[in-house]
């Protein structure tokens, strides 16, 4: 075959028959360029794409059990599978003409609702004046309003008060000694009955001075005489436990040591339970020390609180008391211990049964 007049052939076999794609012949014909003219268009030679056919035939497994009608939805059967189901509708009448929409039968939805559809062309106009007075807002549903009508209240607001019911614990502690039956009901008597008290003056603030009291025991009271009335009473006890509350309490710590004394570092302990100030120690002695003084110390924790040795107590020759020493350290914590010395007695007569007290302020 010439070359100039050679023709190109692509072959493809599918379903038993040869399509030739864009071939020229040597007799002068052309080849089909237009896919209407194409023989065999009807025929399903293409399994492997989707046609209506086959979409109807789908697994009932995949898609639904059956054949789905007009109107059916697909939904869980409630094994795991899925199946063609009519949805539930409302029990009522849609009668009328196919442009109107259908008129609404509320003999199925409310046997006493008066109502009215203005015109077919409409679909029906719903007249909620015959129903509740009132103009509905946006939101609002219409509701049973107790009383064997309707209402439009607020939809998912709070119930009425006269819709909730209370059974009281006591029933005479309401009015006619009866249940008030609703919480509505309840209110509304609390109510009076706080009105009336207010009314009659029960509810009113009293002063404390216009109220009298008379003391059992008038001698408990300042001056030993009867405050008279409540304000003064008050007072006096305030001032009372302000007094208390700032005072401070005192205790003694005592050393002791009986017959002719002697020189030496005491061994007692006395511990203190709690945080207090030294304010004073004194010494007495039964035999008075004679030629020299009789000098003792005392310590906190092994140390003297008399820094300053010369303000130590101290018992003059031919005396027997020193009844004011202050130590340089007064602070005694909670738990320290005090001991006492006696660091010097008489020369000629060293003095006898010895007390050494240590006064002390806890706050």
């Amino acid at each position: 075959m010439p070359k100039d007049r050679a023709l190109r052939e692509i072959n493809e076999q599918l379903g038993g028959r040869t399509i030739v794609i864009g071939a020229t012949t040597s007799s002068g014909g052309g080849a089909v360029t237009d896919h209407g003219t194409l023989a065999g268009l009807g025929d399903d030679d293409h399994p492997q794409y989707l046609n209506a056919t086959r979409h109807a035939a789908i697994d009932a497994d995949l898609h639904g059990s059956g054949t789905a009608t007009d109107g059916q939805v697909l939904t869980a059967d409630g094994s795991g599978d899925a199946a063609w189901e009519t949805p539930a509708t409302a029990d009522h009448d849609h009668s009328g003409d196919a442009g109107d929409g259908g008129q609404l039968d509320w003999d199925d939805v409310w046997s006493d609702a008066v109502h009215s559809h203005a015109s077919d062309a409409e679909g029906g106009t719903f007249d909620a004046a015959n129903l509740t007075s009132g103009v509905a807002t946006d939101g609002h549903v219409l509701t049973a309003d107790g009383a064997g009508g309707a209402a439009w209240e607020a939809g998912g607001g709070s119930p009425d008060a006269g819709d909730v019911t209370y059974t009281p614990n006591t029933a005479t502690d309401w009015d006619s000694d009866s249940d008030p039956g609703d919480v509505d009901n309840a209110l509304d008597q609390l109510a009076e009955r706080v009105d009336d008290l207010e009314g009659a003056g029960y509810l009113t603030s009293v002063d404390a001075g216009d109220v009298t009291y008379t003391p059992t025991t008038a001698a408990d009271w300042d001056s030993d005489s009867d405050p008279g009335d409540l304000d003064d009473a008050l007072d006096q006890l305030a001032e009372r436990v302000d007094d208390l509350e700032g005072a401070t309490a005192s205790h003694v710590f005592t050393f002791g040591t009986s017959g002719e004394l002697e020189t030496g570092t005491g061994a007692l302990k006395l511990h203190a339970p709690w945080a207090c100030t030294i304010t004073n120690v004194t010494a007495a002695v039964g035999t008075a020390p004679v030629d020299a003084s009789l000098i003792v110390d005392v310590n906190i924790d092994g140390t003297t609180a008399f820094t300053t040795q010369g303000n130590r107590p101290t018992i003059t020759t031919g005396n027997t008391t020193d009844l004011s020493s202050t130590p340089d350290v007064t602070a005694v914590s909670a738990g320290e211990y005090l001991t006492m010395d006696i660091d010097q007695v008489g020369s000629t007569t060293a003095g006898s049964d010895l007390i050494v007290q240590v006064r002390v302020t806890v706050p």
